[in-house]
C-alpha cells in the first residue's frame, strides 16, 4: 500500500506541475478511493496486533504464575524462592516483566517485518529509478548503524540491565517497610529506613542518569542522521530533473523511497533501546524460568526427606522413620544438620507438644513434616489431603470477606451456613466481631484484627473443617491471653483426637498427652552449636518429672 500511495503521489505532483487539471482532480479521486482502502486495514492491523498483545501477555503471565503458585509437593515454587532468595522479585517479573516482554518484541517483530517489505519493495523502486541513488542509500545507511551499534550497543545494554535490578532493589526495600510497618513504627526506624531508601535511590539515581545521557547523545546522533537526508535525495536525482531527464514526480518518489529504505536499514540504529530492553527484559524471565524449573525438579545432588500422605483410618497420623533434617540449600551458605535419625510414631488419640530449648529446631521439624523443608534424609508418613492442617504463628490473612477468612484455604470448596460461621466466631471469643462486620465485608484483615484475634481465625478454621484428623501448631496461642489459651485448646481437645503443637509456656502442657522432646548431646563435639539434635517421645507425665530433674 505504500508503494501504491508512493506511485499517486508522484504522478499527483507530476500532473500539478503540468498543470495538468484532468490528472490533478483524477488524483485527488485516487487518493480518496485509497484511503476508503487504507483505513479499514490499518483498524483491522491495530486490532490485530492489540489483541495478539493481549491474548500473548496473559498466557506468559499465566505459565509464570502458575509455576509460581502451583504445587510442588505440599508447599510451592513461591516459598522455595522466598527462602532461598535465589531470584529478587519474582511478583514484578511475573506481571510487569512478562507484559513489557511481549510489548517490545511485537513491535520489534511488526518494525522487522515492515522493514523488509519496504527494502524489497522500495529498493527495486529505487533501483529502476537511480542505481545510484540506491547504492549510496546502502552506504550512508551501513555507515550510520556501524557508529550507532558500537557505540551505543553495549553501554546501553549494561545500563538498562542495571537499571531494572536497582529498580527491582528498590522497590523491595519499599514492600519490605510496608509489611512491617508496625515493627519499624515500635522501633522508631523510619530515620533509619530513609536512609537505606536513599542509598538505594541514589544509586538508581546515578544509572538513570548515565541512561539519559546515553539515550540523548543517541537522540541527537539519530536526529542529525535523519537530516542530513533532507537534501540526499533531491541531491542525487535533481540533476536529472534539469536535464529533463526524468519528470517533476520522480523527485517525491526517490524521496520517499529512499527515505523508506533508509528507515529500514536503520532499524538498528532506531531501535537500539528497545532491543536492550528486550535483551534485560528475556534474561530477567528466563533465569525465572529456570529457577521454577529446578524448584520442580530438585536438585539431583541432594537427598532428600520423602514425604508419604495416606487416608487409612487404622494407621499413625503421623510417622517419622530414620528422618534427618537438614537446612535449605541458599547461595553462599553450606546446609546444617538441625535433626538427625528422628523415629516415632503419633497414633490417633494422641496430642503432642513439641519442647526444647530455643532455636534448637521445634519449627523447623513441623516445616519438615509439612514438607516446605526437604533436605535431609528419611521418611514422613503422614494423613494427608484434607484431614491435615497446618496453623502458623502468624495466620495469613488477605484482602476478602469475613467469611472468606474463616474458609481459607478451602474458600471455593467449603460451604458452611452463615449461623455455623457465626457460632464458631462465638466459640473462639470473636462473637464481637459480628457486631462491626458482616460476614461479607471487605476489610484489611491483617491490620483490622490484633495478632491475638487472628490466631483465633485460625482455630475457627480448624473448628469448621470436616473430617479433619490432625493439626500442626506452631506456637498458635502465642499472642493470646492465658483464659483464651486454655479456651482454645480445651475447645480444640473436643473436637480433634490429635494434634501437635509448638510454645514455650508451660501451661500448655496440660492440654497435651505426650511430649516430643529435642534435646542436643550432652557432651558436644565441637562446642555444641553446630550438633544435630535427637528426639524422645514421652508420656506427659513421664517428661515432666525429668524436666524437673534436670531442671535442679
Amino acid at each position: 500500500m505504500d508503494i501504491v500511495f508512493t506511485k499517486l503521489g508522484g504522478q499527483y505532483m507530476t500532473a500539478l506541475q503540468q498543470k495538468d487539471e484532468e490528472g490533478f482532480y483524477n488524483g485527488l479521486k485516487n487518493f480518496a478511493y485509497f484511503l476508503v482502502v487504507l483505513l479499514p486495514v490499518g483498524v483491522m492491523h491495530g486490532f490485530a496486533i492489540g489483541c495478539l498483545r493481549l491474548q500473548w501477555s496473559a498466557s506468559l503471565t499465566r505459565h509464570y504464575a502458575g509455576k509460581y503458585l502451583g504445587s510442588n509437593g505440599v508447599g510451592g515454587a513461591f516459598y522455595r524462592l522466598t527462602l532461598t532468595e535465589e531470584i529478587d522479585n519474582p511478583d514484578q517479573r511475573i506481571v510487569d516483566e512478562s507484559e513489557s516482554f511481549v510489548s517490545t518484541v511485537l513491535q520489534l517483530v511488526t518494525s522487522v517485518t515492515n522493514n523488509l517489505l519496504k527494502i524489497i519493495t522500495f529498493g527495486s523502486l529505487l533501483y529502476q529509478i537511480s542505481p545510484k541513488v540506491f547504492t549510496s542509500t546502502l552506504a550512508y545507511v551501513m555507515f550510520g548503524t556501524t557508529i550507532t551499534v558500537h557505540g551505543f550497543g553495549s553501554r546501553l545494554m549494561r545500563v538498562e540491565q542495571a537499571v531494572a535490578k536497582e529498580k527491582a532493589t528498590l522497590r523491595y526495600s519499599l514492600i519490605r517497610v510496608r509489611e512491617n510497618a508496625e515493627s519499624i513504627a515500635f522501633f522508631g526506624g523510619g530515620g533509619s529506613e530513609w536512609i537505606r531508601f536513599e542509598s538505594f535511590f541514589n544509586k538508581l539515581f546515578h544509572t538513570l542518569s548515565e541512561s539519559m545521557v546515553l539515550h540523548q547523545l543517541l537522540g541527537t546522533l539519530l536526529k542529525s542522521f535523519g537530516f542530513a537526508t533532507f537534501a540526499v535525495a533531491p541531491l542525487l536525482v535533481g540533476p536529472s530533473y534539469l536535464r529533463g531527464e526524468v519528470e517533476f514526480g520522480a523527485i517525491m518518489q526517490t524521496s520517499m523511497a529512499f527515505n523508506a529504505i533508509k528507515d529500514g536499514l536503520s532499524f538498528f540504529m532506531h531501535n537500539l533501546p528497545q532491543l536492550s530492553s528486550l535483551v534485560v527484559h528475556a534474561e530477567r524471565l528466563n533465569a525465572l524460568d529456570h529457577c521454577l524449573k529446578e524448584q520442580a525438579v530438585g536438585d539431583p545432588g541432594i537427598t532428600r526427606i520423602t514425604v508419604e500422605e495416606h487416608t487409612a483410618l487404622d494407621r499413625p497420623v503421623l510417622e517419622l522413620e530414620s528422618v534427618t533434617l537438614q537446612t535449605p540449600a541458599r547461595p553462599g551458605a553450606e546446609p546444617q544438620t538441625l535433626l538427625k535419625e528422628l523415629s516415632l510414631q503419633v497414633h490417633d488419640g494422641m496430642s503432642v507438644l513439641v519442647v526444647g530449648s530455643s532455636g534448637i529446631g521445634k519449627s523447623s521439624l513441623l516445616r519438615g513434616i509439612a514438607g516446605l523443608w526437604r533436605e535431609g534424609k528419611g521418611f514422613v508418613r503422614r494423613c494427608g489431603g484434607s484431614s491435615v492442617f497446618f496453623m502458623p504463628q502468624r495466620p495469613y490473612m488477605f484482602l476478602g470477606t469475613l467469611r472468606e477468612q474463616l474458609l481459607y484455604p478451602e474458600v471455593q470448596d467449603l460451604h458452611l451456613s452463615d449461623e455455623k460461621l457465626r457460632e464458631s466466631l462465638r466459640e473462639v471469643n470473636l462473637g464481637y466481631l459480628l457486631d462491626r462486620y458482616g460476614l461479607d465485608d471487605t476489610q484489611a484483615w491483617a491490620s483490622v484484627l490484633s495478632l491475638g484475634e487472628q490466631q483465633r481465625i485460625n482455630f475457627v478454621r480448624v473448628l469448621v473443617r470436616p473430617g479433619l484428623q490432625l493439626a500442626l501448631i506452631d506456637e498458635g496461642t502465642s499472642a493470646c491471653d492465658p483464659a483464651n489459651e486454655r479456651h482454645l485448646y480445651n475447645l480444640l481437645s473436643t473436637r480433634l483426637r490429635s494434634f501437635v503443637s509448638i510454645g514455650h509456656r508451660p501451661a500448655l502442657r496440660r492440654y497435651h498427652t505426650h511430649a516430643m522432646w529435642l534435646r542436643r548431646p550432652e557432651h558436644p563435639s565441637d562446642g555444641g552449636a553446630c550438633d544435630a539434635a535427637t528426639c524422645t517421645l514421652l508420656p506427659m507425665e513421664q517428661y515432666e518429672q525429668l524436666a524437673s530433674k534436670e531442671a535442679e
